[in-house]
């Protein structure tokens, strides 16, 4: 009995693409679960990377499905195709189904990079890439479904496509983006589950940006020294100031410019006695005529500056301290106040002369909060 041909696409190349993409996907598994890399993100030390938010934060999941877990089984899958299309061309074809599934699962990714983080996953880009080489070396076994066109011409459609699927699904990524800041609590709880659990592994956002050596306890204020920097009045102010120019002064009129940005967390500040503000003048106007001030940098899309938010600065003895409380979306500020931001949520208390009195990086409880900041006023 004659063996059966093998397919002259099925060739150790593509079985390598694939094991490949199988052993970067499975250890981004066990990156996300935490098994390994427990308490730090392998990730490229630059404004411009967001290993965490992709890998283990917010976007981590597509629904209750883990991206790591969900590209791990896709490989797996192909892995297994490629063995049965040994027998003949039509596994070929399941395989290419399973790429154009992966064309829009990876799409998807890039569309919320583009459109939430601003910034790249070099770990998710490496994945994508392999499954695009993958897609290359299957397209012989496609014929004639698809054109018989030769090395290039194949890459250049393969990466060509992929780009436009990427920017077409930034349409709807901007529409669930609208969606969720309205709705986001009420319609997607899974995305919130694990921020009912006041003590458990949190969902970062960013944390990767945190340099090397600094704390992540949580519950402890990070001790800076000070003073950090010096705050000077903007070249273009955008407010005007008028009362008494003593910078430590608890009263006398300011004017600030108010954040348009009306979410279930910017209404909690807001009924709490803080003022969110849109500006790095605004800012800078509550330093020299109402410190000291009580600053909170948080991003609109991260779930531990939500939790922060909306379970403990909420507190009443929060409310009570004695300071001026100012929130601002970090990507507002600038100079030396922009450098201090390294991870989502930011909190400084600083008093008028630019002094850091106290400063933590992510939830705390409300009495850590108000330890943190009256050890800071009997500093000043």
């Amino acid at each position: 009995m004659s063996k059966k041909k093998v397919m002259p696409w099925v060739s150790w190349p593509i079985l390598i693409i694939e094991f490949m993409g199988f052993a970067v996907a499975f250890y981004l598994l066990l990156i996300s679960a935490r098994v390994i890399s427990a308490d730090s993100m392998p990730c490229p030390a630059s404004g411009i990377f967001a290993c965490t938010s992709i890998i283990r934060g917010k976007f981590s999941y597509i629904g209750p499905f883990s991206i790591a877990a969900l590209g791990t089984f896709y490989y797996v899958v192909q892995i297994a195709l490629t063995n049965f299309a040994r027998s003949g061309n039509w596994w070929a074809y399941f395989k290419g189904l399973m790429i154009l599934g992966g064309y829009g699962f990876l799409g998807w990714l890039r569309a919320t990079e583009i459109v939430y983080l601003h910034k790249i996953c070099p770990w998710c880009y490496f994945v994508c890439f392999l499954m695009l080489c993958e897609a290359i070396a299957l397209w012989p076994a496609l014929t004639p479904f698809l054109p018989k066109w030769k090395l290039l011409m194949r890459t250049f459609a393969v990466f060509s496509v992929f780009i436009l699927v990427s920017l077409a699904l930034c349409v709807p990524a901007m529409l669930f983006k609208n969606v969720e800041n309205c709705y986001g609590r009420q319609w997607f709880p899974y995305k919130y589950k694990q921020l009912a659990e006041d003590g458990g592994v949190p969902i970062e956002h960013d944390i990767d940006l945190i340099p090397p050596g600094s704390t992540r306890d949580k519950s402890k204020p990070t001790p800076t020294p000070v003073p950090i920097y010096t705050p000077t009045p903007a070249v273009t102010p955008t407010t005007t100031v008028e009362g008494t120019p003593t910078p430590k002064a608890k009263t006398g009129v300011y004017k600030t410019t108010d954040s348009s940005r009306d979410t279930e967390e910017t209404r909690a500040l807001r009924a709490h006695g803080w003022k969110v503000v849109a500006d790095n003048s605004s800012v800078m106007s509550a330093l020299r005529h109402k410190a000291p001030v009580f600053l909170l940098a948080f991003d609109p899309i991260c779930d531990e500056c939500s939790y922060l938010i909306t379970q403990q600065l909420t507190d009443k003895s929060v409310e009570d301290l004695p300071v001026t409380k100012i929130a601002i979306e970090y990507s507002q500020l600038r100079g030396d106040l922009a450098n201090l931001m390294d991870s989502m949520p930011k909190m400084l208390l600083i008093d008028g002369e630019g002094n850091i009195l106290w400063t933590h990086t992510g939830r705390l409880n409300p009495s850590g909060i108000v330890k943190g900041i009256k050890g800071g006023l009997n500093k000043n």
